[in-house]
């Protein structure tokens, strides 16, 4: 039976009392439709029958086996669809209250239980209907949901050959599995093989449960038959093709930042081929010219040990006096002249023995206790023979480890691990720093020793606070020193030379040792590294949870980033300035509609978004928005936001309870419009005094005045009427609007600014700035608020714009912190303006801009 006639079937046998339904079908299906979209229909129809017979018990009759299906090509692959139907049906009708009947004895292997390669032959159906007989018997009387149980379901044999394999990748193999086994690991194209780069990725995959299991994470989910579909809305998509053993804190770290959008590929056969135009037959695994954090051709230059000590030497860290021998190397070492690195370029291996003896004997002898001039050339040249194009030998001064006062460690040493990581900007940020100890006479690396800080190590040493305190700042300017050497080296090479269009490196590793430098202890770097910078990371990580994301955050937030910049760099986004109206003047913005309607019809072209950098011209950015079905604040939300008194009253409505936040109208204050002089009395009876009188539509605190009598508010409202007036009278703080005034209770407090980052009414991440307290009387801004305070603000901040419809966008919230909490000022429905762009982008790495657009 195919899977279509089954509904109609049941329905017709609706009519006699259903206590078990065998369902037996498939087969046919196999080979006209691609394995996923059939999944699905038999978890349709499967869903569909328990809606028709709630109370029959559902059995999965398993989809034989055949010699030969219908439009077979490739019989491996149709009989792999096969076992995945069968895997996917049972397990789902199990998890219902139902069961699976299978049967062993049919298979390939017995071709004599086929007649035709399809139908079986007489014994075969003998075999059948005996395995279902005893299979409902077995199901009906003992509650079994896998019959046979004799037999190991596939799990289960999968589980313990897992186990039996002592020689594997981690402890999950010969230990301990919770977790599913029965995953298909293979290609989504079925007629693709994996390649014997790929044999051990099961042993990759359950690396991956183990750790997960471990740290109280769940375990991943196989969507093989019925993949997640992505938000077409969705910005970002990041591609981690590599094991996770390197991995794993990059994979976490993505999972906090941008939840269901890091994607771990265990093999380049999952991803589609694109043809390459390097040469016949050549392909690209990805598009070349979207953002890549490294490549293969950038870990050549990253991991060149004397490239990168060329580097250390030109920006002033130290480093071991070197000679290097390289063998036609494939770049010019360009050394700078008061370096101490030499380099014999070695065209002949045969050639440069002699050349060898003359430098060590000149340049070494100081540097080494043990002196042999011979030892060290015969040393050279037995590299020599094995090396091969384009890599060198390096013959380097020696450091003596560290003595520590602590006679317990006289035998020990350690070696300095740091990363750096580059952020949106392409300024490097230090992030941290470990050290491995071990014996002294035994190389220290990441696979030998367990990770400390580099803090705690130096107080193990004995060293005193202040040393430790210059060690730490040195370190972390040389790394950053580094990786700004290779930003800028990298931007000279071509595309090619990068290894595509986006590629850049984002993350390295540098190794120290400390030794003395002119009779002080310094850190000296001995190599970078592009490709393990992170294991020693998430090691300590997991050793020390307060620490966790320490390492690669600034990674994954440069990853999202470039990420999204990405998706913008083929969009086309207006920006609405009041400054630059060479073609369109809209000063008016009384009439913002017809501002917004001629505006789009001066456009050339179509644009994917519009946004507005200044206060005036946030209403007009949002009619375009709104007129053009655009993503932004709304068109009414943004005139309540400009409209101060609007504002406060829309949200002095919103009294209903809410369980988890305090009631919006908590935050407002009392005001009343003043159109005219005759209104003072009546605002005055309502606010009370003192007071403050505001600009309707005013900014940048221009026109705000304290008033603490009837005469002095009547004096002040005529001064502000009289000398602003216009948009000329003062440019760019909303007169354009009108000079209307409000009069506003005075609160006191300490003033913040909250920028707030929203998309689909939810908070997306909050920066908090505080100001401090405002000049008194003229409420410009000119101290420091309790952590436990702090976020309470930013809640407020976040209620307050989506409560007026601010549901969508970066918007700025002007608060005060009062003794009784946190109260509005105002909101301005555009991202913050003068210097808190730039402070909040060198405090807190952000860059607002990204975000608004």
């Amino acid at each position: 039976m195919r899977i279509c006639e089954i509904i109609p079937k049941v329905k017709h046998l609706l009519t006699f009392e259903e206590l078990v339904l065998v369902l037996h079908c498939g087969g046919n299906d196999i080979g006209q439709k691609v394995s996923c979209v059939l999944g699905h229909d038999i978890l349709k129809v499967i869903d569909c029958l328990q809606v028709l017979l709630p109370q029959s018990k559902f059995v999965w009759s398993q989809i034989l086996p055949r010699l030969k299906y219908r439009n077979e090509i490739v019989h491996r692959s149709l009989n792999r669809a096969r076992v995945r139907l069968n895997s996917l049906a049972a397990t789902y009708i199990i998890k219902h209250g139902g069961a699976y009947i299978r049967y062993p004895e049919i298979s390939e292997d017995n071709p004599d239980l086929f007649l035709d390669g399809v139908h079986l032959s007489d014994i075969g159906n003998d075999l059948f209907l005996y395995r279902l007989q005893q299979g409902l018997f077995d199901i009906i009387k003992f509650s079994h949901t896998i019959c046979p149980q004799n037999g190991e379901d596939e799990i289960t044999r999968k589980q313990e050959k897992l186990a039996k394999k002592v020689e594997g990748y981690t402890t999950t193999v010969g230990s301990y599995t919770a977790w599913n086994t029965n995953v298909d690991l293979g290609p989504p194209d079925s007629t693709v093989s994996l390649t014997k780069d790929d044999l051990h990725i099961h042993d990759y995959y359950n690396a991956l449960q183990y750790s997960l299991f471990e740290n109280n994470l769940p375990e991943t989910i196989d969507r093989t038959q019925i993949p997640r579909t992505r938000h077409p809305d969705t910005e970002v998509a990041i591609v981690v093709l590599a094991s996770q053993v390197e991995c794993l804190a990059i994979l976490l770290e993505g999972g906090r930042q941008c939840p269901g959008e890091m994607l771990l590929v265990m093999s380049p056969t999952w991803l589609i081929k694109d043809k390459s135009n390097k040469g016949e037959g050549l392909h690209w695994l990805f598009a070349k010219d979207c953002p890549m954090s490294s490549s293969v051709e950038l870990c050549k230059y990253v991991d060149d040990k004397l490239l990168t000590r060329i580097w250390m030497a030109e920006e002033g860290v130290y480093y071991p006096e070197t000679l290097a021998v390289v063998y036609k190397p494939a770049y010019e070492y360009n050394v700078p002249n008061d370096a101490n690195i030499e380099v014999i370029v070695a065209e002949n291996k045969q050639d440069v023995k002699n050349t060898i003896e003359d430098k060590v004997e000149s340049r070494c002898v100081s540097f080494h206790e043990v002196i042999n001039v011979e030892e060290i050339c015969k040393a050279v040249m037995d590299l020599l023979t094995i090396l091969e194009v384009e890599n060198a030998v390096l013959i380097e001064a020696f450091y003596h480890p560290v003595e520590s006062a602590n006679p317990k460690l006289a035998d020990y040493s350690f070696r300095l691990r740091t990363t750096v990581c580059r952020r949106i900007d392409d300024t490097p940020i230090a992030t941290q720093m470990l050290c491995g100890i071990g014996l002294k006479n035994q190389p220290i690396n990441s696979g030998n020793s367990i990770p400390h800080s580099f803090e705690t190590t130096m107080r193990m040493w004995n060293m005193d606070k202040a040393e430790i305190k210059r060690l730490i700042h040195t370190v972390s300017q040389d790394m950053e020193k580094i990786m700004d050497s290779i930003i800028a080296y990298e931007r000279t090479l071509s595309t090619d030379l990068r290894g595509g269009l986006g590629a850049q490196t984002d993350l390295i590793g540098i190794d120290y040792v400390l030794g003395m430098v002119n009779g002080q202890l310094e850190a000296v770097g001995i190599e970078v590294n592009s490709h393990d910078c992170t294991i020693n990371c998430q090691l300590f990580e997991f050793f020390n949870p307060h620490r966790q994301r320490e390492a690669v955050k600034p990674l994954v937030e440069n990853m999202i980033r470039r990420s999204r910049l990405f998706e913008m760099q083929d969009q086309t986004v207006l920006v609405m300035r009041w400054r630059f109206q060479q073609k369109y003047n809209f000063l008016d913005h009384k009439h913002d509609q017809d501002h917004a309607a001629d505006i789009i019809n001066i456009l050339n072209e179509t644009v994917d978004g519009c946004v507005s950098f200044w206060e005036d011209c946030g209403p007009l950015a949002a009619t375009v928005c709104e007129t053009l079905k655009l993503n932004g604040p709304g068109k009414q939300a943004a005139q309540i936001a400009k409209m101060k008194s609007w504002t406060h009253n829309v949200l002095r409505r919103k009294t209903g309870i809410i369980p988890h936040f305090p009631r919006t109208h908590l935050y407002t204050s009392k005001c009343h419009q003043v159109k005219r002089e005759s209104d003072i009395d009546k605002a005055i009876d309502h606010v009370g005094i003192p007071a403050v009188l505001k600009l309707e539509y005013g900014s940048s605190a221009v026109g705000v005045k304290q008033v603490r009598h009837r005469i002095q508010c009547t004096n002040t409202y005529q001064q502000i009427k009289h000398h602003l007036r216009l948009e000329v009278d003062h440019p760019g703080i909303g007169l354009g609007y009108g000079n209307d005034i409000m009069l506003m209770e005075k609160i006191d407090g300490t003033e913040h600014d909250v920028d707030v980052v929203i998309c689909k009414r939810q908070l997306i991440t909050a920066f908090f700035s505080d100001n401090g307290p405002t000049r008194n009387g003229s409420y410009t801004e000119t101290t420091a608020l309790p952590l436990d305070r702090k976020g309470q603000p930013i809640t407020a901040a976040y209620q307050c714009c989506t409560e007026i419809g601010l549901v969508d966008g970066v918007f700025n919230v002007e608060m005060k912190m009062t003794n009784t909490g946190t109260r509005l000022i105002e909101i301005n429905a555009r991202m913050d303006g003068f210097y808190l762009r730039d402070w909040i982008k060198l405090a807190m790495g952000m860059i607002f801009y990204c975000m608004h657009s």
